[in-house]
């Protein structure tokens, strides 16, 4: 089948399961053989009634017959509860190894992968691509067999009782199967379009909840619940032309077995008045048999039609899954805190123009230096440079005298602490925020959380303190102290604080900044902000423009710069 080769992969997820399968299947055949032993049980006991003159005459062979088929339907369903109970548990068990695989992968992709296929994104083929695929697994495991087994052993019965009658079993099948098939290339196409726009109203959700404040701030709830309805709009009238289309499905097939049913009663009945070998409980027979293989194909096509939809996820699951993985093999390199870029610039993968136009500059080690200029400058896309987050478009980056193509993102983040503007917090404690790994004593916590300004704090609620999701019981200033507190806990030959200050009063922020000083001499301190007073005092300030690179050098010689002047003065008043 085309694109079958898209589930080869989940093989060796299920091979560990083998075991429970074979044990499964042994128990669904016993199943199944208590089932398909019921329709011949029947006819005999039509035949015995048949053959009984009085109600004393014969009863018994009747009651045993009867009490049989009772003891095979009790069997039939323990045997299928704990099939059930073991198909569960398997395709349960294979989700979460295949969800623990899509996360995995997910730690291990480049910032740029998951941008490209998004957030959102992520989760849902985390979520409901394996749901869906979970609970098509539980369905495939029972369908897989009892259709082969109830249709080749209910076409044998009837053949060995009367040919001309099973020739209409038979002719039956290959048009359901046609059926099917031309459901599931019609609900395909549906699928990836409701798939897809279900991505996009997830991420309209996340985007309006994040930014709701400034949505109620400029009015734009109008526009935003247009937004939100065109894409469930467009996603739901997909999904109500799939769900359509499969129960299409259902009273197609029942109005085929009704007519064959119809069929086989009109020619056994001839057949049997014409003086065939065929006797009424043979006839009943192969009615038991119709309903059989019938219920075995509703529940065939019901897992049929959600091939198209798991098709789809297990795309989108590839997708992840397949996305290169960052080179994790090398430890932390040695690098000396030397930062040199030559004629460096990035434009971002969906951009029409570079973010960032050649640039050159050197920072030595020990140096600080800060890199100024308005929002939109980019300062920050350079920081993403430096981090390893994201590589040049083209030019030379080179990072503690070791070129940055040469470097893994683990050598570069082994000897680069990073504050980015936003920084991410744990629904943990104050400790684990601070010291995720868990490697230092609670004094080197605490002396970090003393240099950040945040100290008094963690004294007074302790270490244990409990930071709730995305740190909103913490005010913009203490998220970034905590953030700074991480990146000083680490001992780096390189820090990159990018607008890290941003949120801080300016007398915290001296504060902050005096015991830098002391704590990281002779270390290479990088700061892009866009306060004066941030860039004062560092040895050197790179002033950026729309992406240029305008000048460099100190602050009173960049008194001489327009730009910088002018940028100075808006802040300070002119004022030295």
């Amino acid at each position: 089948m085309k694109g079958s080769g898209k589930f080869k992969r989940y093989a060796a997820v299920v091979k560990p399961y083998r075991r429970r399968i074979i044990f499964f299947t042994a128990l669904f055949l016993c199943s199944c053989a208590c089932n398909l032993i019921q329709p011949y049980l029947m006819g005999l006991a039509v035949e015995q009634l048949n053959a009984v003159k009085s109600a004393s005459d014969g009863m018994g062979d009747v009651l045993v017959t009867c009490l049989i088929m009772g003891a095979l339907a009790v069997a039939s369903l323990m045997l299928s509860l704990i099939s059930v109970r073991v198909s569960a548990s398997v395709s349960t068990a294979v989700t979460a190894d295949l969800r623990a695989a899509v996360y995995e992968q997910a730690c291990n992709m480049s910032v740029a992968d998951i941008n490209r296929i998004g957030v959102t994104a992520m989760l849902d083929r985390s979520t409901y691509d394996i749901m869906g695929l979970m609970d098509f697994l539980s369905m495939a495991l029972r369908t897989v067999m009892i259709v082969p087994v109830y249709t080749v052993v209910g076409c044998v019965m009837a053949f060995r009782i009367d040919g001309i009658i099973a020739s209409v079993v038979v002719l039956c099948v290959p048009l359901i199967i046609v059926m099917i098939a031309v459901v599931t290339r019609i609900v395909t196409p549906l699928a990836k379009r409701s798939n897809a726009y279900l991505d996009k109203q997830n991420a309209i959700v996340h985007e309006r909840l994040s930014g709701i404040r400034v949505i109620r701030a400029f009015g734009r709830e109008p526009f935003e619940h247009e937004r939100m309805a065109k894409a469930t709009n467009i996603m739901a009238d997909n999904f109500v032309k799939t769900n359509v289309t499969v129960s299409l499905t259902a009273p197609i097939a029942t109005l085929l077995l009704n007519v064959v049913t119809v069929l086989i009663l009109f020619l056994g009945g001839n057949r049997i008045s014409a003086g065939a070998a065929v006797t009424a409980g043979e006839l009943e027979h192969i009615l038991l048999y119709i309903g059989m293989i019938g219920s075995a194909m509703f529940t065939a096509a019901f897992a049929i039609m959600q091939f198209p939809r798991v098709r789809v996820s297990v795309s989108r699951i590839n997708e992840v899954l397949n996305s290169p993985r960052i080179d994790r093999s090398r430890g932390r390199a040695a690098l000396d805190g030397s930062i040199c870029a030559f004629d460096v610039t990035y434009r971002y993968p969906d951009g029409s123009a570079d973010s960032l136009l050649p640039v050159t500059f050197t920072v030595n080690p020990g140096e600080r230096v800060a890199l100024i200029g308005g929002t939109g400058s980019g300062k920050s896309t350079l920081m993403m440079l430096l981090t390893g987050i994201a590589r040049p478009t083209s030019g030379t980056l080179i990072i503690g005298g070791k070129p940055e193509s040469a470097l893994t993102v683990d050598e570069i983040s082994g000897s680069v602490a990073t504050v980015f503007q936003k920084s991410d917090f744990f629904t943990a404690t104050l400790r684990e925020n601070v010291d995720p790994l868990g490697t230092h004593t609670d004094e080197e916590v605490l002396d970090a959380l003393d240099c950040a300004e945040f100290g008094e704090f963690a004294r007074t609620n302790g270490l244990d303190y409990r930071i709730t999701q995305n740190g909103n019981n913490l005010s913009g200033g203490q998220k970034q102290r905590v953030a700074l507190a991480r990146a000083f806990l680490k001992n780096a030959e390189i820090y990159l604080f990018d607008d890290s200050f941003s949120a801080l009063d300016y007398l915290t922020e001296k504060r902050v900044r005096r015991n830098m000083n002391e704590r990281f001499a002779g270390k290479t301190c990088v700061i892009a902000t866009q306060r004066i007073s941030t860039a004062y005092n560092c040895d050197r300030i790179l002033l950026f423009d729309g992406g240029r690179l305008l000048a460099v050098g100190t602050h009173d010689q960049l008194m001489n710069n327009e730009v910088y002047k002018e940028i100075y003065v808006s802040q300070t008043g002119g004022e030295r």
